[in-house]
């Protein structure tokens, strides 16, 4: 009979589970109309590898236009376009700001549209996992997945950027000794205000 062994116990080290990730994506969820503030709110749930949780990578905003009603290059575009990228999707956006799939039909439900590369086996994004500073409390500190996801075999890339984002002081860092509300890798909590302070990048 085979030798049986117990799975030792995780460390409890919160530190294990931030920095450059490989994760799958385990779901997407479109928020759009729960938000007035926002054109897109696109709620990507990320998990790497020895967590029991998904992380959020929130893609939300409103989109600039100009004087006729056409969007312009923004963040938010931005930001979608490195999801699309990473994923292979050859879908986009139209000037009015709606989604299109890559034969040019509208697409009404962004989520459903990208179900098919939910795959919570296959870790083939790269992402960068940190804690933010809660702007009112100090003490508390909030499990951002910065808004730049690429495919695993780009990580080199993804951190050339982030070290760009935070040599320009883009990416604001907790100290540690901060409490993380929620520890990265336990169940995610959100509140109302938490959800529209989205990052600017």
């Amino acid at each position: 009979m085979a030798i049986f062994r117990p799975t030792p116990a995780a460390s409890g080290d919160s530190n294990q589970f931030l920095g450059f990730k490989e994760v799958a994506i385990v779901s997407f969820e479109d928020k759009a109309d729960n938000y007035s503030w926002a054109d897109v709110y696109l709620d990507v749930k990320v998990q790497m590898e020895g967590s029991k949780y998904s992380d959020s990578l929130r893609i939300a905003g409103s989109f600039d236009r100009d004087a006729s009603g056409d969007i312009t290059e923004c963040t938010l575009l931005k930001r979608i376009y490195y999801l699309f990228d990473a994923l292979g999707y050859n879908g986009g956006v139209n000037l009015k700001g709606e989604f299109e799939d890559p034969d040019g039909k509208v697409v009404e439900n962004i989520a459903e549209e990208l179900s098919k590369y939910e795959d919570p086996e296959a870790r083939k994004y790269a992402v960068y996992i940190y804690k933010e500073p809660d702007k009112k409390d100090p003490n508390k500190a909030w499990t951002r997945v910065q808004g730049k996801i690429m495919r695993a075999d780009q990580m080199d890339d993804l951190k050339s950027y982030i070290k760009f984002m935070q040599d320009k002081n883009f990416i604001k860092e907790a100290k540690p000794g901060g409490k993380p509300q929620p520890a990265p890798g336990q169940a995610p909590v959100s509140t109302p205000e938490d959800d529209k302070d989205i990052l600017p990048f």
